[in-house]
Formats: C-alpha cells, sequence, structure tokens
C-alpha cells in the first residue's frame, strides 16, 4: 500500500470531521475548524517530511519501506509515533483535542438536529476505522522487518529541522492548547 495514497484518503476523512464544526450551530464551530486545520497540517508537514526522507534515502513510499525503521533510524521512528497518533487522534496528542473539540462543537446547542448527532456518531466510527489503518504503519515499523537492514539513513539539516519542528508542535499544542485556543475563540468573537 502507497504511504502518500492513505495520507491522501486520510484528508479526504480529515476533511469531513472540519465539516462537522461548519455545519455547527455553536459559536465554537469556526474556532475549533480553524485549530484543527491548523494542527493536521503541522501533522501532515512532518509525515509528508518523513516520506521525503525515505524515498532520498532510496526507499518506495510503501508499508514495505517502513520495515526495520526502528533498526535503521530511532529519531524517524519516534517522529513517525508521534505523528501518527496525533492523526489518529490519540491523547495526548494535539489530534485528539481538536477532533474533541470539533465533535464538542458539532453536539453544542440548545435545539441540536438528530442529523448532526449521528453525523458526529458517523465520524467516531470513522475514527476508529482511521485507527486500524495508522496502526499498520506502526506495526510496519516496529514489528516487521529484521536487524539485518541497512543501519542508518542520511537525513540532512533541513530535514532534520523540519520535521523535528512539527513533531515539537504535535507535543506543544497538545499539552499547551489553551494559547492557541483562545486566541482563536477570540478572532471569531465567541
Amino acid at each position: 500500500i502507497n504511504l502518500r495514497r492513505l495520507l491522501a484518503y486520510s484528508a479526504v476523512a480529515h476533511s469531513g470531521y472540519a465539516l462537522l464544526g461548519i455545519a455547527s450551530p455553536s459559536t465554537l464551530g469556526p474556532a475549533s475548524v480553524s485549530f484543527y486545520m491548523m494542527t493536521y497540517g503541522i501533522s501532515i508537514v512532518g509525515m509528508f517530511g518523513l516520506l521525503q526522507i525515505l524515498e532520498q534515502n532510496g526507499h518506495a513510499s510503501d508499508f514495505k519501506s517502513l520495515e526495520s525503521l526502528r533498526f535503521r533510524s530511532g529519531w524517524m521512528t519516534a517522529c513517525l509515533t508521534i505523528l501518527i497518533l496525533s492523526m489518529a487522534g490519540i491523547p495526548p496528542m494535539v489530534g485528539f483535542l481538536a477532533k474533541f473539540n470539533l465533535f464538542i462543537a458539532a453536539l453544542k446547542g440548545s435545539s441540536q438536529p438528530l442529523g448532526l448527532i449521528l453525523l458526529v456518531v458517523l465520524a467516531l466510527g470513522a475514527s476508529a476505522v482511521s485507527l486500524y489503518y495508522y496502526l499498520k504503519i506502526l506495526k510496519a515499523a516496529f514489528c516487521k522487518g529484521d536487524c539485518d537492514q541497512p543501519a542508518s539513513m542520511t537525513i540532512n539539516a533541513y530535514q532534520f529541522t523540519l520535521v523535528s519542528l512539527t513533531v515539537a508542535g504535535v507535543l506543544l499544542l497538545g499539552l499547551f492548547p489553551e494559547p492557541i485556543l483562545s486566541r482563536l475563540t477570540n478572532a471569531f468573537g465567541i
């Protein structure tokens, strides 16, 4: 399975989650959509940075290229894990908080239409399905392959900085979201 194609399918699903906030009758909708798209953007830039490193080292962008990654680059494996867990919406990564805010914004309101509640339930189900595919990526990196693969990967300073900053952003926004969330909320006049 091509990882770029999987990330493209993931982008479609994440756009659907964002539509929940747009459809929300709550005033929290616009701020939650903005926060969600910002955090998703950070994660996806990091993921494509990791794919570029793999391709630059002579690997295809598929699951097979991730096999034995833990032996070739511990840094890349750690970054991949953090970014994937954020995209899957696992706490304490920022992806969890962003999805949670979207779901709360969609469910908030005094006269909630049943259709929106059903959409949130459907989105929760889609999150569970996407978790399966995200965990397949981590399974390939951690559980497959052997230590006989090439020992290291070449990573230039630009790539290292870019991916490290995205991972730091995912972790910091997950642990300290309030400064950004409060500014977004104020910006939308809520």
